[in-house]
């Protein structure tokens, strides 16, 4: 009996499989429900919260005057390290002379000690942003051209041994080295302060909380909009033909924009078909940044 077998001219592709950014412990995007994925649901939901459109085509949450949402801090929000991003649309003026709780820890007292993360506008037409409790911890910009119903993008970044920055729409406004030890809350608060007194009276889209410091560049590029450039196969070498049914071998290249905390899967695809997943050696997670890596090669079947 004779077996025939096809002659297939490859356009092979290789990928890597990566569900996510790195370091990614809470992400909120308020798409009809008030679930962060990942993290929780909310704890406990203040006032009375609206859905709403924001930029990108992305869903919001308005804030009203006395709304507010808090989720479990364990395992979202580390203050010894991190970054929060997020738009923010206020309903008020920059230079309207009053104090507006946008971010903050909670905790059931309101001693700086354990009130240690805060981020809000003030009435001298600023945003500020301070861990520790303490002024020597904080940072601040002009907001005072900040129009009503205006969409703005904010993040900040913290290291306990490192020090705060602040960014507005993808820009570092502000930096400070500064070295504290944090105590961990039990819950945090988007849209009000520690105890819920004050509120942000605005609305909020795409809350993400990374677990490290992020990079400038990084921060800009998801104030755009714009994929995070984590890693990938930067060059491959395959037969130009394969006969179907006989395995082939297949040389990568890959490279790390930055550290990957977990393994990830390379993704080959043939005229952009799946065709095979494999766990490349050595493992994502131990590639060092910055420096191309070769791979051990890879056999598939066609």
């Amino acid at each position: 009996m004779r077996t025939l077998a096809a002659l297939i001219l490859l356009a092979l592709t290789a990928s890597l499989a990566i569900a996510g950014p790195p370091g990614l412990i809470f992400h909120a995007q308020f798409a009809g429900d008030l679930a962060a994925s990942p993290g929780p649901v909310a704890q406990s939901v203040h006032g009375e919260p609206q859905f709403m459109a924001a930029p990108w085509g992305k869903s919001g949450i308005l804030l009203v005057k006395g709304s507010y949402l808090s989720y479990p801090a364990q395992g979202c929000l580390n203050k010894s390290a991190g970054t929060l991003l997020f738009w923010i649309q206020p309903r008020w003026h920059g230079n309207d002379g009053k104090r507006h709780a946008i971010f903050s820890d909670a905790a059931p007292t309101h001693k700086p000690i354990y009130n240690s993360f805060y981020l809000f506008k003030t009435p001298s037409s600023t945003l500020q942003f301070c861990v520790g409790g303490v002024a020597e911890h904080a940072l601040s910009t002009t907001v005072a051209d900040w129009a009503p119903e205006e969409w703005h993008h904010v993040a900040v970044s913290w290291g306990s041994a490192s020090g705060i920055a602040l960014y507005v729409d993808g820009a570092r406004a502000g930096e400070k080295h500064c070295e504290d030890e944090p105590e961990q809350g039990p819950t945090f608060s988007i849209g009000a302060d520690y105890d819920g007194s004050l509120t942000a009276e605005a609305g909020f889209s795409d809350v993400q909380i990374f677990n490290r410091v992020m990079r400038p560049d990084q921060i800009a590029a998801i104030s755009r909009n714009l994929p995070l450039e984590i890693a990938g196969i930067i060059d491959m070498t395959a037969p130009e033909k394969a006969v179907s049914g006989r395995p082939i071998t297949i040389e990568l290249k890959a490279i790390a924009a930055q550290p990957l905390t977990r393994p990830h899967a390379v993704l080959i695809t043939l005229d952009d078909i799946p065709i095979a997943s494999v766990m490349p050696q050595p493992p994502a997670e131990t590639w060092e940044p910055g420096m191309p890596i070769e791979l051990e090669p890879v056999t598939v079947t066609i």
